[in-house]
């Protein structure tokens, strides 16, 4: 009955294949007219998703633990699977409406969201650093495709370009840390790096280049270097750091964002910060939490850089996607700045920062969407556009400010309450700097918040822009994801208890 445990991800794999089968079966058929699938691909997919999210809810436990040395499923990566589920269904809703607008006509579209989410999944359940190589993979080759998927965009082309030269210098770092990690030990699984390294005695990490620290373990035939492994480990935090959009391994990210299908930028804002980050803090805080000392520097360095960055970079933004790229980066800073703390309730803080930011940006992007102009069919694209729009339409406007007030933290909002959480978590460990530095980026990405907000309330425009009707689904997702971050101020226990499971079940 073990298997049972892998039953989503066997019925993922059979759906995608059946799909991809008939999609090129029926897409050529010449008796049925050549007949576009794409929407069926979806509404199907929609299905799909809604049937797994059932079957991992039927699989969960709190107790749960079944290995198979590749793959392990436990209830802390279940839970985070059905987040996952939850936010892929959710843009698979954004995409519906997007392929309309856009007449994207090609199922091989549906076909490689999936197989990027379905890389994300497997992820998730790896204890191997083959599979982890090959699930990072299947994603980041789908999202190079999707990326450049408008080919007649120069924009387009050149982000995907630029995504998979800089993707791939990111696999290779990654991949020679792991073979640097193999070749040290000669294991390959997760779990027992943990063993590993946990008979490692303490060193100073200002020694660590002139000193060679080696010690004997219970595996005969080999001894652990303590400066190779800081380095093979070094180097898998610097890939995991690219996927993350962390500075200094951010400089492809506001391109990406602006050339990529609008759907695409919502699919890379929402599922590589859960699902990449989520997987990121079990290899830390489970195979190599005796080096501690090592990484939490290495995330305190670039959680810095990013908050920096963020803040400041995205003040002289005119387009609202660069915008929302830069202001990416920042969030990613809060939330390696939570992970390098080191403690339960900074891990806790960082968990809930992950829940809290998938919210807001799926209420920005289901808002966003909506405002196509009634003539020529296409999204806004800078700040200015978004003048007179209370005037225009009131409820996208009030719906937008509601998501970028959470985003600069303004109370009571989901948004303050998650940034208050990785302050005080800062606070604990008395590191009263980086508070200082929280609080000012903080303030500086009120502003440039603020600033979109100003120009919908209160800027004029000479000439005014209709907009079409919003779709029923885009209506759908704004309207879930405003309630979830206004219903926090009344009924806030579910997203805290959810932040607290996660937490208590990646230490258990």
């Amino acid at each position: 009955m073990t298997g049972f445990y892998l039953l989503p991800e066997f019925y993922y794999i059979f759906f995608l294949s059946g799909l991809v089968l008939f999609c090129i079966v029926y897409s050529t058929s010449l008796k049925l007219h050549y007949p576009l699938l794409i929407k069926s691909a979806l509404l199907n997919s929609l299905y799909l998703f809604g049937l797994i999210f059932f079957m991992y809810m039927n699989t969960f436990s709190y107790n749960e633990f079944v290995s198979y040395m590749t793959l392990q499923v436990t209830s802390y990566t279940t839970l985070l699977k059905l987040v996952i589920v939850v936010l892929s269904f959710f843009l698979l809703l954004l995409t519906l409406s997007y392929i309309k607008y856009e007449k994207i006509n090609s199922f091989e579209y549906v076909i490689l969201v999936l197989l990027s989410i379905l890389g994300l999944l497997f992820l998730l359940s790896t204890n191997n650093i083959i599979i982890l190589f090959l699930s990072l993979e299947l994603q980041s080759l789908s999202f190079y495709i999707l990326c450049s998927y408008q080919r007649t965009k120069e924009a387009s082309i050149e982000a995907g370009l630029k995504y998979f030269i800089f993707g791939s210098f990111a696999s290779a770092l990654l991949l020679f840390g792991v073979a640097l990690l193999y070749g040290l030990t000669g294991i390959t699984y997760f779990s027992d790096f943990a063993v590993v390294y946990s008979k490692i005695p303490n060193f100073d990490l200002l020694d660590i280049m002139s000193l060679r620290l080696g010690i004997d373990t219970f595996f005969s035939g080999f001894t652990t270097d303590n400066a190779i492994a800081l380095l093979g480990l070094t180097l898998l935090i610097v890939g995991f750091l690219f996927k993350l959009y962390a500075v200094p391994f951010h400089v492809w990210v506001p391109d990406i964002y602006e050339g990529s299908p609008t759907s695409v930028t919502a699919l890379f804002a929402l599922l590589p910060a859960t699902a990449i980050f989520g997987f990121f803090v079990k290899v830390l805080y489970v195979s190599f939490l005796p080096f501690i000392d090592h990484w939490s520097l290495i995330l305190l360095i670039t959680s810095t850089l990013s908050l920096i960055l963020g803040a400041f970079a995205a003040i002289a933004q005119k387009r609202i996607k660069r915008l929302i790229a830069y202001s990416s980066i920042g969030h990613t800073g809060y939330l390696l700045l939570g992970l390098s703390s080191g403690s339960i309730e900074a891990l806790n803080a960082t968990f809930f920062y992950v829940i809290s930011y998938s919210i807001m940006t799926l209420a920005f992007f289901s808002a966003y969407m909506s405002l196509r102009k009634q003539v020529t069919g296409v999204l806004v694209e800078y700040i200015a556009d978004f003048r007179a729009l209370l005037k225009q339409n009131p409820i996208i406007a009030a719906a937008l400010a509601v998501a970028f007030f959470s985003m600069a933290g303004i109370p009571p909002l989901l948004g303050f309450f998650s940034k208050l959480y990785i302050f005080l978590s800062v606070a604990e460990q008395y590191r009263y700097f980086f508070l200082f530095l929280c609080i000012t980026t903080s303030a500086v990405g009120a502003y440039y918040y603020l600033n979109v907000v100003r120009v919908m309330f209160f800027e004029t425009k000479s000439q005014w822009v209709l907009f079409r009707k919003v779709p029923g689904e885009l209506a759908f997702l704004l309207a879930i994801s405003i309630f979830a971050i206004v219903l926090f101020v009344v009924h806030p226990s579910f997203f805290i208890a959810l932040s607290y499971k996660l937490t208590f079940l990646l230490l258990l």
